[in-house]
């Protein structure tokens, strides 16, 4: 068995991947959820009372508070 070290496989996958993380983060506003997790607040409701899921083929979808 030979290893080798190839510095350029894959490095497009990983730029979609992480531009991908990146959009659904701001998207689903976790960076403020962390903040306010961190901060000791456990209730989504503290934040803004709303939670934004994924956006489906009906629209984005809001669990009501």
């Amino acid at each position: 068995m030979v290893v080798t070290n190839v510095p350029d496989y894959y490095i497009d996958e990983v730029v979609v991947h992480a531009m991908i993380f990146l959009a659904l983060t701001l998207i689903r506003r976790i960076q403020t959820y962390s903040a306010t997790t961190k901060a000791r607040k456990w209730c989504w409701k503290e934040v803004n009372g709303t939670i934004y899921r994924p956006i489906n083929p009906a629209g984005v979808r809001k669990v009501p508070g």
